[in-house]
């Protein structure tokens, strides 16, 4: 690796990167990006799992749907 590369993807740096590839550390974000994207970062802290469609996601994605709604009217 160079020494200009973000230091966030350097995979000797992040606890637990459970395997994955470097290159996939280096551009971990496909685009396009998804229109929502929510992820358990305890499980999955380089948010491989997006769980917006995952129904038992529903619950806490609404939640915090209608807080970022909120914050957003209040600007």
């Amino acid at each position: 690796m160079t020494t200009d590369e973000p230091l966030l993807w350097r995979p000797e740096i992040i606890d637990n990167w459970q395997g994955v590839d470097e290159d996939t550390l280096r551009h971990p974000y496909p685009l396009p990006r998804p229109k929502e994207e929510f992820y358990d970062l305890e499980a999955d802290p380089l948010e491989t799992t997006n769980l917006v469609d995952d129904p038992q996601i529903q619950e806490p994605l609404n939640i915090h749907r209608a807080e970022l709604d909120h914050w957003w009217a209040s600007r």
